[in-house]
């Protein structure tokens, strides 16, 4: 149980500081009070419900990280400066000394 359960008692911790604040989400509150007959009941059953909502969102969350870090390593792995050997931050400090060297070299030719 370890991770899990320590996860979701600190969610419903979290719900709770919620409800004392006010801090309620309408929509489920309200779906909360028409399944229940009593504020404690109502409460119970928002709090799961808020519970669910956020280890919902935090797994949503996940999922948009590993989308974005395996297209990161994607284009990484299937940059054309990999397949030579060399990183793009070499390829553009290269370009920009050789720049500057030709057009200090103009300048110079220049005068």
């Amino acid at each position: 149980m370890g991770e899990g359960s320590d996860n979701t008692e600190r969610l419903r911790r979290a719900v709770e500081r919620e409800l004392k604040f006010g801090q309620v989400r309408e929509d489920t509150w309200s779906e909360a009070l028409e399944e229940t007959d009593s504020e404690e009941e109502t409460q119970s059953v928002y709090i799961e419900r808020r519970v669910v909502e956020l280890q919902e969102a935090k797994s949503e969350q996940r999922k948009e990280r590993r989308t974005k870090r395996s297209r990161r390593s994607y284009h990484d792995k299937n940059s054309p400066f990999q397949n030579i050997g060399v990183s793009k931050r070499h390829v553009i400090g290269l370009i920009v000394m050789v720049s500057g060297a030709l057009v200090g070299l103009f300048l110079f030719f220049n005068r």
